[in-house]
């Protein structure tokens, strides 16, 4: 996500999904966060982020992957990825042969 937070409105439902897709987006491509730095990186409130990480935590599309001690106060714990939440599957019909493959 770029530094600049872009504010949307509306249903709630179609907000909390676009929220969703930001954290994933930056877990996919940043990697993995503590909720704190998943807040400052979406710029989202840290009550949201909680809220949005413990429903894809629910879903399986993200887990725990470590809880980090640095300094004072509670350990922050890492969300990731999780690598084992979906599958693609590809299919190639072709006039001699059928081609598929699966991958995570």
């Amino acid at each position: 996500m770029s530094k600049t937070a872009h504010t949307i409105t509306g249903n709630p439902a179609v907000l909390k999904k676009v929220n969703q897709a930001r954290v994933l987006h930056e877990l996919r491509f940043v990697g993995p966060a503590s909720r704190a730095e998943l807040a400052r990186r979406t710029g989202l409130d840290a009550k949201t982020l909680t809220n949005l990480t413990a429903s894809l935590l629910e879903q399986g599309l993200v887990a725990r992957e470590a809880v980090v001690t640095a300094g004072r106060g509670r350990p922050a714990e890492t969300i990731a990825i999780n690598p084992d939440a979906a599958l693609g599957l590809g299919v190639d019909v072709g006039a001699q042969q059928v081609t598929g493959a699966v991958v995570d």
